[in-house]
C-alpha cells in the first residue's frame, strides 16, 4: 500500500469517522429540485435557490456529481466515505459567498468551476507516484476568511504552489507553537477535523498541486477565553508541510492564551467556503 494511503488510513482512525457518521447528517442535494425551489426569493437565498437561477450552474452541479458519482467508484475503500462527506458538504460553499448578487455569482461561479477542477485532478493523479510538495515550493498567506466571537477565532489561510511539476499535500500541516518567551510548546498543538467555526468534511484526501491547480488551505483556531490564562499569552506558529520541520512561514497569534492551537487538514480549494459556518 503506498504510504500516502497509509497516512489516510491513520487519520481515519484518529478523528473517528465512518461512513454512517456522513449520512446521519442532515444534507442539502448537490442536485437541487428545481421544479420546486422558489428562485424568486430576494432575502438571504439558499443552495436551491440560487442554482436552480441560472441553468448553467445547474449543468456545473449535475457534472459535480455525475464526475463525483463516477470517481468515488474508482477509489479505495478507505477514501470512499471521505469523499462522500466532501461532496455532501459542498453546497454549504453559498454561505460563504458574498451578500451583492454580482459578487456572489462570481463566487458561485469560481467555486463550481474550482469543484469540477479538483474531482478531475483527483481522478487523475489519487493513486500516482508523485513527490510531497516541499516548503520551498510553498507559500501561505491568509484568504481573508474565517470568523470570530466568544473569544474565540479562526483564521483559514491559503497554500500556494509555485513550483513547475506535480506535487501532492496530504494530510495535516505540521505546526511548532512557540510562546511569547520564545519558547516551544511542544503540547499545545492540535490536529483535527473541527475547530472554532469551522468543520472539514471528513478526513483528508490526497491534495494535487500544480501550476494550473496551485492551491489548497488550512485553518488554524485559536482562544484567549481560558481561566486561567496561559502562564505566556501569545503564540507564534510556524507552519510546514506535512510530516515536514522545514517551516513555510511562521503565523503570530499575539492575542491567543488559551494552551491549544487547533490546526485543521489541508484541503482542495473547492471545500474552502463549506468548511466555515
Amino acid at each position: 500500500m503506498p504510504v500516502f494511503r497509509c497516512l489516510t488510513l491513520i487519520a481515519l482512525t484518529l478523528t473517528g469517522f465512518t461512513a454512517p457518521e456522513i449520512f446521519a447528517q442532515d444534507t442539502i442535494p448537490l442536485v437541487p429540485d428545481c421544479s420546486t425551489a422558489d428562485t424568486t426569493t430576494a432575502d438571504n437565498p439558499g443552495y436551491a435557490q440560487l442554482i436552480c437561477s441560472n441553468s448553467e450552474w445547474v449543468e456545473s452541479v449535475r457534472d459535480i456529481k455525475s464526475q463525483g458519482d463516477a470517481l468515488a467508484a474508482q477509489l479505495p475503500d478507505d477514501w470512499q466515505s471521505a469523499f462522500t462527506a466532501h461532496q455532501l458538504a459542498f453546497p454549504q460553499f453559498v454561505n460563504n459567498c458574498p451578500a451583492g448578487t454580482a459578487a456572489r455569482a462570481s463566487c458561485i461561479e469560481r467555486v463550481l468551476a474550482q469543484r469540477l477542477t479538483d474531482i478531475a485532478d483527483l481522478a487523475a493523479y489519487y493513486d500516482a507516484d508523485m513527490p510531497t510538495c516541499t516548503s520551498g515550493e510553498l507559500t501561505i498567506a491568509d484568504s481573508g476568511l474565517g470568523d470570530a466571537g466568544m473569544s474565540k477565532s479562526t483564521e483559514v489561510y491559503t497554500l500556494t504552489y509555485t513550483g513547475d511539476a506535480s506535487c501532492r499535500l496530504l494530510g495535516y500541516p505540521a505546526i511548532t507553537a512557540t510562546d511569547s518567551n520564545g519558547v516551544t510548546q511542544w503540547t499545545v498543538p492540535v490536529y483535527s477535523t473541527t475547530g472554532s467555526y469551522i468543520t472539514f468534511a471528513g478526513p483528508p484526501l490526497p491534495v494535487t498541486l500544480s501550476a494550473s491547480n496551485a492551491q489548497a488551505w488550512f485553518a488554524v483556531s485559536v482562544s484567549s477565553g481560558c481561566d486561567p490564562a496561559s502562564g505566556s499569552p501569545g503564540y507564534t506558529v510556524a507552519v510546514a508541510p506535512p510530516l515536514s520541520a522545514d517551516a513555510i512561514t511562521s503565523l503570530p497569534f499575539p492575542d491567543a492564551t488559551c494552551d491549544a492551537i487547533t490546526v485543521s487538514p489541508i484541503g482542495m480549494l473547492s471545500m474552502r467556503e463549506a468548511a466555515i459556518y
